[in-house]
């Protein structure tokens, strides 16, 4: 029988680097799952818009949303899907940060829930990938290891927590269905191009420094920024997806400790290529922010104006990881991929190039 995968947030940050990514590395015919607006597009525009592809039969676009029962898909559909399909890879996320936790549970929470339950009436299905993040280790604090994942120290924002908890629903599925859990870290930007397919709350402090309104950073100096390119990240979910699939495995699709930035390295390496990038920025002798712990940056908890009178919401519900200074093992990871270390982009190199794309589009609104 031919591989048939269904991918869930197919035009999110990691649905728009798997899918090619997954087209490229195996034979399988893919089916995507868009909402209503992408589904009503041109398939043609579609596809070449979001993943740079020619339309062809191994590529399937279809309306659903995964915050309903049977992901809103019609009785046709979801019949043919429950006969064909042998993989799912659930990368369907709201990655909002400033939501309260019952919005926040309705993508992440709900609608694994949904997904699984689809899965689980899936007749030949083989495999099914969730992709969490490695941040559902919340306010802990140092070694965090791929196995664990149940902890009662709370979380800095319902992404965390809507995100842990869906994952803690995927643990208690895994004696029913083949399931693999993928935790990327932070998500930065294309390692070649600097390209970001959405301006997140890393690229949105960026902002806040270029526009001189990030006067105080939480943390530590040498705190370990944990970035990973989109590009390797999906790299490596595929291959770890195709062809090293272990049912009830966890992975930590993170950086090491060698390819972590610290936050003062990271500061300086982001005033520098803002210098680089927009010489004319230097005029308007911006300081790098002041790195001091969470507690005395608490004026900064509301969201912020930008120089464009623009709102930053959520900004500090992220950065505020930089106070709870953690590493992740990865020896799931390089068991099955023993080059994975060697190969990490350097993150310097692709900060830069993130750097430069953001200021060149003004954060993404010349793209709009």
């Amino acid at each position: 029988m031919k591989s048939s995968i269904l991918i869930t947030g197919a035009t999110g940050v990691m649905g728009r680097e798997l899918v090619p990514a997954l087209y490229a590395r195996s034979s399988a015919d893919l089916v995507l799952l868009v909402h209503k607006s992408g589904a009503d597009e041109n398939h043609s525009t579609f596809l070449r818009k979001y993943y740079g592809l020619s339309p062809c039969r191994r590529l399937r676009v279809i309306q659903g949303d995964v915050t309903r029962s049977d992901l809103g898909l019609a009785l046709s559909d979801r019949r043919e899907l429950q006969k064909s399909l042998t993989h799912i890879l659930h990368t369907a996320a709201d990655t909002r940060f400033s939501q309260g936790i019952e919005q926040a549970r309705i993508v992440n929470l709900n609608g694994t829930r949904h997904v699984a339950e689809f899965a689980s009436a899936c007749r030949s299905l083989r495999q099914f990938g969730h992709v969490s993040t490695a941040y559902v280790s919340g306010k802990r604090k140092g070694q965090i290891r791929e196995s664990e994942l149940v902890h009662d120290l709370g979380f800095l924002n319902t992404y965390e927590q809507s995100k842990y908890e869906a994952e803690c629903f995927v643990r208690s599925i895994a004696n029913f269905l083949p399931v693999s859990v993928f935790r990327p870290s932070i998500i930065l930007g294309n390692s070649r191009t600097g390209a970001v397919n959405k301006m997140a709350a890393p690229h949105q402090t960026m902002r806040l420094m270029y526009d001189g309104v990030a006067q105080v950073l939480p943390g530590t100096p040498e705190y370990p920024i944990n970035f990973i390119p989109n590009d390797y990240a999906a790299t490596t979910i595929c291959q770890l997806f195709l062809t090293q699939f272990r049912p009830g495995c966890t992975y930590h699709i993170t950086a090491s400790e060698e390819k972590t930035i610290a936050l003062s390295d990271f500061i300086h390496e982001v005033f520098d290529a803002f210098a680089t990038t927009d010489p004319k920025w230097t005029l308007r002798n911006i300081v790098e922010p002041v790195i001091a712990p969470e507690k005395k940056v608490g004026q900064f908890s509301n969201p912020t104006e930008s120089r464009d009178g623009s709102k930053v919401p959520g900004v500090l519900k992220s950065i505020r990881q930089l106070d709870y200074p953690k590493m992740f093992d990865r020896c799931n990871v390089t068991n099955a991929i023993p080059e994975y270390d060697y190969e990490l982009p350097d993150p310097r190199e692709y900060l830069k190039k993130v750097v430069r794309f953001c200021v060149a589009t003004q954060w993404g609104r010349l793209l709009a």
